[in-house]
């Protein structure tokens, strides 16, 4: 390189000029290069793979018709018991339904799963008093026993009787616990020696006697309880006189239990049954983030409830949101962040239940006074779900009871959780629930910058493991929020029944003082509603967070999308391919000047 110096300093030759302003040229040309790989789309361009069009709705008769790009649904807007229809637009031939068909207050004994010989009512309380009564008798010593055992036949007829009002009872059980009730019967009356205590056994003998004929005979199931009724009557009247007869034994103890029983003439039935209910839909609003739809929503309440069930009415709603993108649902409590998926188009809902007057309220419980046992008051919501392949142009049949729907079922269905599948024969007639298996469990999730706890969903699949099927999901967890505002994370468990043609699912929700709110949804599978884990799919677009409680949508952010190279390896391999060719220009410059 030729240098020439004047006055101390050096200078370039012209051709040393046009090098080094290349050199600079290229990297000014190299950065801006690999800033444009990593800058990321636009929200818009991103969004096109997965916005889906927003919903059309329209009214035919008493039915509201949304129709989404994946499915339709049709809902019974002013009715008796929140019931949806759907199916995919792809494929007609089979119809899903998801009816909610009411909330069941029973007890959790000893531990005990959802069961239906465990519904919170009056008999239940009693037989509970009963047993626990015969348990403390039994340990005081041998003059006692005579009593426990009146005890243990009034509690036996009394589970009969519970048995009885299963509708699918099984009547062979009901024998056999009246034959135990006889023996009982028969081994006091060996013992006792007061007349009118002799007099009441004989009575209580011949009416159990006559229930039980009337059960070996085939009866129908309301013959055989009424005669059951006749009986618990005079095993009533047996333990009142034992317990007058030995007051001075047993001390005050049993009396107080006894008081209980009278407590109990005030219950509520423990199922509150829908179809015995009004419900009113609202009008249909959008769901929007800024001048954008990306939604819409409604709610369903139960307006009119039976006697004893006025608590309900304005306080057990379905707060129903349909999205047209994916989007991520979020809530706080105690400072933690949570979050779930909603698929675009899936039809997600919000199940309250504020001001739950219970019959088994655990001050009422503490008065057992027993450590035999251990008695928790819980609620389940009765869920019945099916598919059917018709292509009912009617759909009245659809939102009656689907034992009796004429149409082709889905022999099987299947529940998912975490990667595990448990397969449901629906053909049964199961008389008891099942509890399905799974643990509830969060993962650690990263949402625009924000971390969160995620929440899997629990995943009902109603077909037969077709590609496209409907589908029913939960949240393993539900808020419950006192009076003070202060909310908690509960659990959720959930049972089944066979039912012949569908499946009866029982979502349980722990006691709880003031509101509960649950997240079930419905969709189709495979079909872009919902993503094939159960989970909402991936590639949410909008980060959507509710408010405390039943506050509904508190806000809406759109995610940033990322970038469409697709990860950061291939950004990096870019970016490394851009600057070995300009560092190879310029040296290739530097070498041969005159080239420049």
């Amino acid at each position: 390189m030729k240098i020439t110096v004047t006055n101390g300093k050096s200078a370039l030759s012209a051709s040393d000029k046009r090098c080094k302003a290349l050199s600079i040229m290229m990297l000014f040309i190299l950065m801006a290069s690999v800033a444009t790989v990593a800058v990321p789309v636009s929200a818009a361009s991103s969004y096109s793979a997965s916005e889906a069009s927003a919903p059309v709705v329209t009214s035919e008769g008493n039915y509201t018709k949304i129709v989404t790009d994946t499915f339709t649904v049709m809902i019974q807007r002013n009715g008796t018991k929140p019931t949806f229809v759907w199916w995919a637009n792809n494929d007609t031939s089979e119809r899903y339904v998801l009816q909610y068909k009411g909330l069941i207050e029973y007890a959790q004994i000893n531990g005990s799963s959802f069961q239906m010989s465990n519904m919170a009512e009056r008999e239940l309380l009693e037989i509970l008093v009963d047993r626990v009564n015969a348990y403390d008798l039994n340990r005081l010593g041998v003059a006692e026993k005579g009593l426990s055992q009146a005890f243990i036949a009034s509690s036996g007829l009394l589970a009969s009787k519970i048995k009885l009002q299963n509708d699918r009872a099984d009547i062979s059980e009901v024998i056999g616990q009246l034959e135990d009730v006889l023996s009982y019967y028969e081994s006091l009356r060996s013992r006792v020696t007061d007349a009118a205590a002799l007099q009441a056994i004989d009575q209580a003998i011949a009416d159990t006697t006559a229930a039980l004929e009337l059960a070996q005979n085939g009866a129908t199931q309301g013959e055989v309880a009424d005669a059951l009724a006749v009986a618990i009557s005079d095993g009533r009247a047996l333990i009142r006189i034992g317990i007058e007869e030995t007051k001075d034994l047993i001390g005050q103890l049993v009396e107080q239990r006894e008081a209980l029983k009278e407590l109990a003439q005030g219950f509520h039935q423990a199922t509150l049954n829908f179809a015995s209910c009004t419900w009113e839909m609202s009008e249909i609003s959008n769901i929007a983030q800024g001048s954008d739809v990306i939604g819409l929503t409604f709610t369903m309440t139960l307006t009119g409830a039976p006697q004893k069930f006025g608590f309900a009415e304005g306080n057990v709603k379905l707060v129903v949101r349909i999205y047209s993108s994916p989007v991520e649902e979020a809530f706080s409590l105690g400072g933690q962040s949570y979050t779930y998926s909603v698929g675009a188009g899936e039809v997600k809902m919000d199940f309250i239940v504020d001001g739950w007057d219970w019959n088994f309220e655990p001050a009422t419980i503490t008065r057992l006074n027993t450590t035999c046992l251990t008695v928790s008051p819980a609620l389940a919501l009765w869920i019945d779900a099916a598919a059917f392949s018709t292509n009912y142009t009617d759909p009245e049949p659809l939102y009656g009871d689907l034992s009796g729907v004429n149409a082709t079922a889905a022999t099987a269905t299947s529940f998912s959780y975490g990667g595990q599948r448990q397969s449901i024969s629906v053909s049964g007639d199961d008389a008891e629930a099942t509890q399905l298996a799974f643990t509830p469990s969060l993962l650690s999730s990263s949402i625009a910058g924000k971390q969160f706890m995620k929440a899997l969903s629990a995943r009902l699949m109603l077909s037969n493991g077709s590609t496209i099927g409907g589908f029913f999901d939960f949240v393993p967890y539900a808020v419950v929020t006192n009076e003070s505002g202060q909310g908690q994370l509960v659990n959720v468990t959930a049972s089944y029944r066979s039912g012949g043609n569908h499946v009866r699912i029982y979502v349980c929700y722990p006691y709880f003082n003031g509101t509960l709110v649950h997240d079930p949804s419905i969709g189709v599978e495979g079909g872009g509603s919902g993503g094939g884990d159960g989970n909402g799919g991936s590639g949410a677009n909008y980060l959507v967070t509710l408010g405390a409680g039943a506050g509904g949508i508190a806000s809406i952010l759109a995610i940033p999308p990322m970038p469409t190279w697709g990860n950061a390896g291939s950004l990096a391999v870019a970016g490394g391919a851009v600057m070995l060719g300009v560092v190879a220009i310029i040296l290739a410059v530097r070498r041969n000047p005159a080239a420049a």
